[in-house]
């Protein structure tokens, strides 16, 4: 997509060039690091999407290698805190895989739509990357029947500027819903754009609400300042 741009290792972010580069060249999305700037932020005229980033090392390409790597940061060279816990023991392959996994199950069990990012070495050799997605996919099919949604990089950009919007509002009080006999009342005080996750059968005025993902129909409501919308969670039919 013309329109995104991924920078080696998110570099000229800092740039005070940058912000004209992008514009001139049309540009509105560009990754950046979710454990340095963990929220969307404006760069000039566009806007950053924070990606993750994994125990997978950008200079590892075989399981001995990442290992090595891992096992230093934590155990042989750690250091306790707020962030990270060392391991009292160096890792095994098993338990290394079981770890990264964990950690990239939470982001998807949170509804986390903010990507992750790995390195083309991790595709060489023992392709290590791979082992890693194929257990976190194993664990989620493991526990779900409802397929596992990857957003493109323009999608992931609208939901996290929604979701900031969102919350500025809920924050100042704009926005309140009630549900009483079966009939979510949404109100706000200004312009808004509100998530609403709600039953299969969910009804806005005779229209069915939102995308359908499993049991549940959830989406984006946009709402107009000072207007009430009225939707039923159970079929009248």
């Amino acid at each position: 997509d013309p329109n995104e741009l991924v920078t080696g290792e998110h570099s000229g972010l800092a740039n005070e060039a940058m912000p004209g580069a992008l514009r001139r060249t049309g540009i509105h999305l560009v990754a950046s690091d979710a454990s340095r700037t963990p929220n969307q932020t404006p760069l000039g005229s566009a806007l950053t999407i924070p990606r993750h980033p994994m125990n997978v090392y950008y200079n590892t390409a075989t399981k001995a290698e990442q290992l090595d790597e891992y096992n230093y940061l934590y155990f042989e060279n750690c250091a306790s805190s707020a962030t990270t816990t060392c391991l009292t023991a160096p890792a095994t392959w098993e338990q290394y895989l079981g770890q990264e996994s964990s950690i990239m199950m939470r982001h998807i069990l949170t509804n986390d739509p903010r990507p992750h990012y790995a390195h083309q070495a991790n595709l060489a050799e023992d392709r290590i990357l791979f082992s890693v997605l194929d257990d976190v996919v194993a664990r989620y099919r493991a526990s779900f029947k409802v397929p596992l949604v990857q957003p493109t990089m323009t999608e992931v950009g609208k939901e996290l500027a929604r979701r900031a919007t969102w919350n500025s509002a809920v924050a100042a009080g704009l926005v309140s819903a009630s549900i009483a006999d079966g009939v979510v009342t949404l109100k706000s005080s200004v312009d808004l754009a509100i998530p609403v996750t709600t039953t299969v059968n969910a009804r806005l005025g005779f229209f069915s609400f939102g995308q359908r993902y499993g049991d549940e129909r959830s989406g984006w409501f946009s709402l107009r300042s000072s207007r009430t919308a009225k939707l039923r969670t159970t079929s009248i039919y």
